[in-house]
């Protein structure tokens, strides 16, 4: 428990850093290269997210291989070969991918990203610098889910913390004091990114166990995980398709600056992530470890608590950002035209990505049992659904229409993937999952902040709406922690150790 308090800090700390980077930096890249630039940002961070189904479930199965090793006697020559034989897979694919890119940029820039002021020449030249900037990228998933696996988080989050400040802080620096063109932003971000991987490849391997061996290639090591890495392959290209298709559709039928109003309601709703990427990283390996040990109760324990945790960190912020999104955004931006235009996407949005959240705690319970079956199938039937309603949606609704379509499909995985998680897993607790983990703390959130805001009506500006906003957040979290019986517990229990130290 102690090294999952450690490991849950430094995720938030480090997710936390980046997260109010990104709320200071982007208004900024916003005022200083336009709508259009931060449209091109957009497609970058689609592009990037999309690239993710050629991760083959790679880097996912090293964090559960590494997991499980703690908790086995295996050879460590054997593993270290294991992890190097991988980790020069994962190098080879990203340089592929740089390539496809390279020869693709001609027509990614003419025909597919609509630029009003930006000639297609110069966004060609763009999407080549993307292209280069993707090679070292793609291997930090690698190294971040090694880490992980080998519950070095808190190394982890040193670096990712580092690493985020040189590239938003040295961003603004050069949009400031060199140019502030686009070509000068993914200039930069290509420089800190091999900063970046330089620094956590280096921080992974020093983690790894020692041997006298040096690792080397070797694919006979790999034999016994091809078969979990197929399944999440399948995963990964689902959920891609899933979670990016929406901004793919979207980049056709919309103009760069309409798509840039929906990147913002994205990164509004990717708020969300500041709990919901930690609680997760920091759970998986842990359950994993407990499944090799064939440690149920402990499993059945861990798995409520991050569920609880995860409502309680995740719902009140969510209903907040959705109730308070016009006040939340015209704070961020300084723009109340920005605001009325992007705070119907961002409210959707943010729904549906914190019922995604929620779900990662039954798809972590199903990965650390090594079953990738009941995912594949249901993101499946999910894209088979989804991609007709999405073009539907989009078509006639525009930005609004694909933020309602992903939180329908979020709402609908919930009812049906909970009950078929808890048939084969923790078989009798479904029902308590449902209710005392989620839709108790989720209760009380509504209740209070609906009160909360019916009492301080909608003409609040400025500081004042700064401090109302803030005071939902404070009341809506108590109220989640008071509905959630784990969570009280815990704290509970921590105070009461704290008052006997103190006497």
């Amino acid at each position: 428990m102690a090294r999952f308090r450690s490991s849950l800090v430094a995720n938030v700390a480090g997710a936390g850093w980046t997260a109010v980077l990104q709320i200071i930096c982007v208004p900024i890249f916003l005022k200083l290269m336009g709508a259009e630039g931060y449209g091109l940002i957009g497609f970058y961070i689609a592009l990037q997210m999309s690239l993710q189904v050629l991760d083959l479930g790679i880097s996912v199965t090293m964090n559960r291989e590494l997991a499980r090793y703690s908790a086995q006697s295996d050879s460590k020559a054997n593993v270290r070969n294991c992890v190097r034989t991988l980790e020069l897979l994962y190098w080879l694919i990203g340089l592929g991918i740089a390539a496809c890119l390279l020869v693709a940029a001609p027509s990614v820039g003419t025909h597919w990203i609509k630029a009003n002021s930006l000639q297609s020449a110069d966004v060609t030249q763009l999407v080549r610098l993307m292209a280069l900037t993707v090679v070292f990228q793609w291997p930090l998933s690698f190294y971040q889910n090694g880490l992980n696996g080998l519950h070095q988080q808190v190394h982890a989050n040193v670096v990712r913390i580092v690493a985020a400040g040189l590239s938003y802080g040295g961003a603004v620096f050069v949009l400031v004091q060199v140019s502030s063109s686009v070509t000068a932003f993914f200039m930069w971000q290509l420089v800190a990114s091999i900063i970046h991987i330089v620094l956590i490849a280096r921080a992974f391997w020093n983690g790894m166990p020692r041997s006298t061996q040096r690792p080397r290639f070797d694919l006979s090591q790999t034999r016994g995980i091809w078969s979990f890495a197929g399944g999440m392959s399948a995963i990964a290209v689902l959920s891609t398709i899933l979670t990016q298709m929406d901004k793919v559709v979207l980049s056709t039928v919309l103009s760069l600056e309409d798509f840039g109003y929906y990147i913002l309601g994205g990164v509004i709703a990717s708020s969300l992530q500041l709990f919901i990427s930690p609680i997760f990283a920091a759970v998986f390996p842990r359950l994993s470890s407990m499944f090799e040990k064939n440690d149920v109760r402990e499993i059945r324990d861990l798995y409520h608590l991050g569920t609880q945790l995860m409502a309680v960190l995740v719902l009140p912020m969510a209903v907040v950002l959705g109730m308070f999104a016009p006040q939340v955004i015209n704070l961020w931006t300084g723009d109340s035209g920005v605001a009325n235009r992007v705070a119907p996407i961002a409210t959707l949005l943010v729904i549906g990505t914190a019922i995604n959240g929620l779900m990662h705690l039954p798809y972590a319970l199903q990965l650390s049992h090594g079953w990738t079956s009941l995912s594949l199938r249901f993101a499946l039937v999910k894209v088979i659904i989804f991609l007709p309603l999405l073009c539907w949606a989009a078509a006639r609704y525009g930005a609004v229409g694909g933020a309602a379509t992903w939180a329908a499909l979020n709402a609908c995985y919930m009812l049906i993937g909970v009950p078929l998680t808890h048939r084969r897993l923790l078989r009798r607790d479904a029902l308590r999952w449902i209710f005392r983990d989620v839709v108790f703390p989720l209760l009380g959130v509504l209740v209070v902040v609906a009160v909360y805001r019916a009492c301080l009506g909608n003409d609040a500006t400025g500081w004042r709406a700064g401090v109302e906003i803030l005071g939902a957040s404070l009341i809506a979290v108590l109220a989640a922690v008071l509905a959630a019986p784990k969570i009280r517990h815990e704290i509970l229990k921590n105070l009461f150790a704290l008052k006997a130290v103190g006497a």
